[in-house]
Order: structure tokens, then C-alpha cells, then sequence
């Protein structure tokens, strides 16, 4: 009888380690999911925060230079640049945002040093900037692609007008 009790016995203990290994699995499967799920999520944030940064700095550039005749488009770097002019006590200066060798860049200077597009600062990589004007309608259409490849698109609304339209 004795023999049996402890069959028995030892059964329930096989038993009992076998739910305790088959749970410790399932908890290492979980976690291991959930860390691969966090990382996408992650990763895709970032990515989506570059992309959204982007129009957003060129939106916020086009509001605080919002002034008669201070937003133009002009051709600079590889493509159409944003040129955003101001004056200062009888100095002219130039700000172009524009796209060069895989980043959108900065470039502010006085408007006649006349710099190559490889003067300016990089500010995000990306993979094309496209700008295009309405001037009928004073309104700015920014699309950009960023480094994953994703397209976003704002248009902007300039009250004192856009000059260098296409």
C-alpha cells in the first residue's frame, strides 16, 4: 500500500513540475512577444515623430516669416527650396530650406555671399522635399518623404502671399 501512496505520489510531483515548466514557457513566449511588439512600436514612433518633426519645423518656418514678400520658392540645392527673406538694418539676408544629398537643409546667409546648397546645415534626412505654391489662393503645399519612405503632406496658409509660385 505503501508503494502505491508513493506512485502516487510522485505522479502528482511529475504532474506538478510539468504545469510549472509548461507555465514558465508560456510567461518567457509572452515576454519574449511583448519585447519584440515594444520595439516595433518604438521604432515606428520614431520614425513617424522624424517625419511629422519635418513638416512641422518648415510649417512653423513659413508662419514666423510670414511677412509681404518674404516667402518665396526658388531653385536651389536638388530641387525647389523654401527661401524665406528678411532684412536687417538695410541688410538683406536668406534663409533656404531645400533638400541636398539625402538631407533638408539650412542655409542662412546674406543674399549676396551667394553659397553652394552644400553650405547649408543638415537638418533631418530624407528622402525628397517638395514644394509647390498657389499664389491665387496664397497657399503652400510641403510634401515630404521621409526615411522610411512614408509621405506626408501639410498645406499652409499664407496670409501676406507667396512669391516664386510654379
Amino acid at each position: 500500500m505503501k508503494s502505491r501512496i508513493a506512485a502516487n505520489h510522485m505522479i502528482d510531483g511529475i504532474f506538478a513540475l510539468l504545469l510549472f515548466l509548461i507555465f514558465t514557457a508560456s510567461v518567457l513566449l509572452v515576454l519574449t512577444s511583448g519585447t519584440r511588439v515594444y520595439r516595433d512600436t518604438v521604432d515606428k514612433s520614431a520614425a513617424n515623430f522624424s517625419e511629422r518633426s519635418l513638416v512641422a519645423y518648415l510649417t512653423a518656418k513659413v508662419h514666423h516669416h510670414d511677412n509681404q514678400g518674404a516667402i518665396e520658392l526658388a531653385q536651389f540645392g536638388d530641387g525647389t527650396a523654401l527661401l524665406l527673406n528678411e532684412d536687417f538694418e538695410g541688410v538683406e539676408y536668406a534663409t533656404y530650406i531645400y533638400i541636398y544629398d539625402g538631407y533638408v537643409r539650412e542655409l542662412y546667409m546674406e543674399k549676396a555671399l551667394g553659397l553652394g546648397a552644400e553650405s547649408g546645415e543638415p537638418v533631418m534626412a530624407a528622402q525628397s522635399l517638395e514644394l509647390r505654391a498657389e499664389p491665387e489662393r496664397s497657399l503652400l503645399h510641403i510634401s515630404c518623404t521621409g526615411d522610411s519612405g512614408r509621405e506626408l503632406q501639410s498645406v499652409v496658409y499664407v496670409r501676406s502671399g507667396i512669391g516664386g509660385g510654379d
